[in-house]
């Protein structure tokens, strides 16, 4: 049997696969901060299903794989991949960037598990080069390369990159943002903290206000925001409106970096948040690169809402590797 993990900065997701990665067995989630490794969670994942005896993990890490170990980006872990083989009796451990395994999740998706948003087919590497995007606790970014030997993964660290303004509202928030963090990357405003940042943007420096008592709402800052927008209430909508013309234009960014001919997967559940409310501003973004348009209109963009399809793509991998 396979164990399969998708650990990000929110949420450790552990799951138990035959030995096909075909069928995945059980499940369990659990708050990441929670714990103090890696080891902690699976340690406490196989305590609870002790009928599991997984012989090979694979594990999906938030993070930039270096060999055998990876340093989280958004968690004070350091996974060791032979510590944790000689700790669990595992025969391999398997590390991946965790953007590389939803990659491939979104790849091997089910069609009724997609949507397509632009373009008149599924993105798809057998046509080229295919760039997934997932905004979340942070905002990852890979490209799935094809080649004569199969597909080659590409992780990056591209949310990391420089947010550049598109308008003079846009700059704006960049100088808000700036007196918040000082250097402000794609990813201080592409994830769920910025969307609370471009919430406090909007309530502070352009004056609207929102109708809902704070009581009713989630604690969460970007579910607390997008329950606000989905009542219509003025501030969050210009907040969602806001973040979903920036995330647009990084879709369409990442699409003419990797000229990703195969087409581009938006991924996790803000984004299908944000498409579920301002799905029209996002592809006007996501086309809008002037001589290029007609390149970005011809290029695929699909939607994979759910949020464990990253656990199947590192299933997938470890029968790869």
């Amino acid at each position: 049997m396979i164990l399969s993990g998708d650990l990000g900065g929110t949420n450790a997701r552990l799951a138990l696969y035959d030995a096909q990665a075909k069928r995945r067995i059980l499940e369990k989630t659990y708050p990441s901060r929670e714990f103090a490794s890696a080891g902690a969670v699976i340690a406490r994942f196989l305590a609870e299903h002790p009928q599991a005896a997984p012989t090979v993990a694979s594990l999906g890490i938030a993070g930039p794989v270096e060999g055998h170990k990876c340093v989280a980006t958004n968690l004070p872990w350091v996974v060791d991949a032979k510590a944790l083989a000689r700790r669990f009796r595992f025969t391999r451990v398997a590390l991946h960037n965790d953007m590389v395994a939803l990659a491939f999740g979104c790849e091997g998706a089910r069609p009724r598990d997609r949507e397509l948003l632009n373009g008149d087919r599924a993105p798809s590497t057998k046509r080229g080069v295919v760039a997934v995007v997932a905004a979340g606790t942070g905002l990852g970014e890979c490209f799935l390369v094809p080649s004569q030997e199969g597909v080659v993964p590409m992780p990056t660290e591209g949310g990391h990159a420089d947010f550049a303004p598109r308008n003079a509202e846009e700059y704006a928030l960049l100088v808000f943002a700036q007196r918040v963090h000082g250097r402000v990357s794609q990813e201080r405003l592409l994830c769920g903290d910025g969307l609370g940042l471009m919430h406090r943007f909007v309530v502070e420096e352009l004056g609207l206000r929102d109708r809902t008592p704070r009581a009713e709402l989630p604690a969460d800052a970007n579910k607390r925001v997008v329950a606000l927008a989905q009542s219509k209430s003025p501030a969050a909508r210009k907040a969602v409106r806001l973040f979903a013309g920036l995330l647009g234009a990084e879709l369409g960014n990442v699409a003419l970096r990797g000229l990703a001919r195969g087409g581009v997967y938006l991924s996790g559940g803000l984004g299908a948040a944000v498409v579920s409310l301002e799905k029209k501003c996002l592809l006007d973004a996501y086309c809008a690169k002037g001589r290029f348009r007609p390149v970005l209109e011809a290029t695929p963009l699909g939607l994979v809402g759910r949020t464990d399809v990253g656990l199947d793509g590192s299933a997938r991998l470890v029968r790869a590797s």
